[in-house]
């Protein structure tokens, strides 16, 4: 066959050059990216056991009523690990954690090393991670893997592997669903415990040595409800995008590799003795009263809701039941009859959502909402996305608060770094005095319609009176800017608080730099909505 018209050749000499190095390309993805067959992928289900288990026995104790189950804030970063630690300790049969992110510093070394003693008393643990921060440290994860009762999956994962892969980006485009990542984070214990919310493992969520720290929220479950969550686990565990992290190497870490691991875990506990970072949460009284079985509980009936995996797959355009966690969130919004309070770190509200909070304030329902200041963020654009509909907002009658960036001395390990910013990273709905829902799931167009999220809906009017109050602490004048209309100039917006004790009304965004504003009123506009 001649490819050529009116006898010149059909590509020049560069377009073939072109062409053979993208040929080459596709040839080196392939060859970089197989997943090695070998590997086991074995479909396996939650534990159900019948037998005494401490975390079970404790259940039993709390005398529930039928359906209900018990519930405990996990408020602060301290208490959050802690809470972690303890249950860990506590597992017999099966710990199985979800998570968006996983770091590689002290906190998260901490919990690995409970993961493993928990391991080796005979404790079967799954750990399900998210790729998107993963995709440097398939060595470690594939090191603790070589445990015989530890397993490791990776969820959505880049074919692209290594610390520096130019490829990535390449497939990162070719690939639609790279850009929906599971954002769920739960931790199971033997089918009896449950800790879900907005914190991922790593420094800035535990008050630990980092320098932004994030003011989070989790609850501690006990109760019929944690089943759906173990479901719900293996739902994502056992799905085709789930693949074991040992896939993605040529050469697998054997036991010895890991024995060289636990070493170095050792010698790092030691250090942290010295300055008595394991101290501060090993008497933390959260985890004290979690191994004693000796905690002030709430009661009342909840179920757990998440997005499917199949969200990540799907095309399609809009909200299906079945599917998105908000297409059954919403219409329990909808049900508020006099109060509602919405804490989200990235509010960036959709069409649906502003109707339906316009909507509230016209039956007479006073919706407030809870997110960070310009200054207080830690994705500046993301604030620019919410920025867009503050007045629109402001003008239906939804009151708006945004958080201040305080300053908090974290818990030190290697080193000590004086002060942090504290950032809000929580994610939760109040709705009346009846019933509060928690999870990982912010109000943007990303978590709505593209990431996978998780959560639990909680029929508690106690809970739901403690919550309320703890975050209208927060949206106090010394810790928050409220946002209003500028009756002088329409279209305007004024921040009025009081972060020295005393009373003050702005005209822009308080306390952000030159930096951050530009990124808001840059990036926050050129990035389409449903990617912030």
């Amino acid at each position: 066959m001649n490819n050529s018209v009116n006898g010149k050749a059909f590509l020049s000499r560069p377009g073939r050059l072109t062409v053979w190095i993208v040929l080459w390309f596709a040839v080196w993805l392939t060859g970089c990216t197989s997943v090695n067959p070998k590997v086991p992928r074995p479909i396996t289900q939650t534990f159900i056991s019948y037998g005494s288990t401490p975390l079970r026995d404790w259940t039993d104790s709390l005398s529930l009523a039928s359906g209900e189950s018990a519930f405990h804030l996990v408020s602060t970063g301290r208490d959050a690990l802690s809470a972690r630690l303890a249950l860990i300790d506590q597992a017999v049969n099966s710990i199985d954690m979800q998570y968006y992110m996983v770091r590689d510093d002290s906190s998260t070394q901490l919990l690995i090393h409970h993961l493993l003693l928990a391991a080796d008393r005979g404790v079967r643990i799954r750990l399900l991670v998210d790729d998107i921060y993963g995709l440097k440290r398939d060595y470690i994860l594939a090191t603790l893997s070589a445990h015989p009762r530890i397993e490791i999956r990776v969820f959505n994962p880049f074919l692209a592997r290594g610390k520096v892969n130019p490829l990535r980006i390449l497939e990162f485009f070719q690939k639609s669903s790279l850009n929906k990542r599971m954002h769920n984070k739960l931790l199971v214990v033997d089918n009896a415990a449950l800790i879900v919310g907005g914190r991922n493992l790593g420094n800035e969520y535990f008050d630990s040595e980092a320098a932004t720290e994030f003011t989070d929220l989790d609850v501690l479950v006990l109760g019929p409800v944690v089943f759906q969550a173990s479901l719900s686990f293996d739902e994502y565990w056992n799905h085709q995008l789930a693949i074991p992290v040992r896939a993605f190497l040529r050469e697998m870490p054997t036991e010895e590799h890991l024995e060289v691991m636990r070493f170095r875990l050792q010698k790092l506990m030691m250090s942290l003795q010295d300055n008595d970072y394991q101290a501060q949460f090993s008497k933390n009284p959260l985890g004290q009263g979690i191994a004693r079985h000796q905690l002030t509980l709430s009661h009342g009936r909840a179920r757990m809701l998440y997005d499917r995996p199949e969200k990540i797959m799907s095309e399609a355009k809009g909200l299906f039941k079945g599917v998105h966690m908000a297409a059954e969130l919403y219409p329990v919004l909808d049900k508020t009859r006099e109060d509602t309070l919405l804490i989200s770190a990235y509010f960036v509200p959709g069409p649906r959502l502003r109707e339906r909070l316009a909507a509230l304030v016209t039956r007479g329902v006073r919706v407030r909402v809870l997110t960070n200041s310009l200054a207080a963020t830690d994705v500046a654009y993301v604030h620019g996305g919410y920025s867009r509909w503050r007045g629109e907002l402001i003008r239906s009658g939804v009151e708006l608060y945004e958080m201040r960036p305080l300053k908090r001395r974290p818990v030190a390990s290697f080193h000590l770094i004086g002060s942090s910013q504290s950032s809000l990273h929580a994610k939760a709905m109040i709705m009346d005095a009846q019933r509060v829902f928690i999870g990982s799931m912010n109000l943007d167009q990303r978590s709505i319609y593209l990431n996978t999220e998780t959560g639990i809906l909680i029929d508690s009017p106690e809970l739901v009176k403690e919550l309320r109050a703890s975050f209208e602490r927060m949206m106090l004048p010394d810790r928050s800017y409220q946002v209003y209309a500028n009756p002088d100039e329409p279209g305007r917006l004024l921040w009025w608080g009081a972060p020295a004790g005393k009373s003050e009304v702005l005209h822009r965004d308080p306390e952000a730099g030159f930096w951050k504003r530009w990124q808001a009123a840059f990036l926050g506009k050129i990035i389409p909505e449903k990617m912030l």
